[in-house]
């Protein structure tokens, strides 16, 4: 499986959260049996854990399967990046 990136974005953060969800299911269907997924807490609940949860992300996103399969990762409820506009021709959730 290639390897692909889908940031879901929107103001309302339950239906970023249920269609970040569904997408994740989805790839993880897509990826086949045997996957290996990993959700990743993105959520920034004080300054001090920014470094940690940088590391789990990229832990996340640089470790290989541990038996060679597909890798699907979910960084959710990530509030602290700052995303530009979106562009023309991208998708709205909320």
């Amino acid at each position: 499986m290639p390897a692909n990136l889908t940031i879901v974005v929107g103001d309302d953060d339950y239906l970023v959260d249920r269609e970040a969800r569904a997408r994740f299911v989805r790839d993880k269907k897509k990826a086949g049996e045997g996957v290996d997924a990993e959700i990743v807490d993105g959520r920034l609940r004080a300054v001090a854990d920014a470094e940690v949860i940088e590391k789990r992300i990229r832990s996340a996103l640089t470790s290989l399967s541990l038996f060679g399969n597909a890798k699907v990762v979910w960084i959710r409820a990530l509030n602290w990046l700052e995303l530009p506009k979106a562009q023309a021709g991208s998708e709205s959730v909320a």
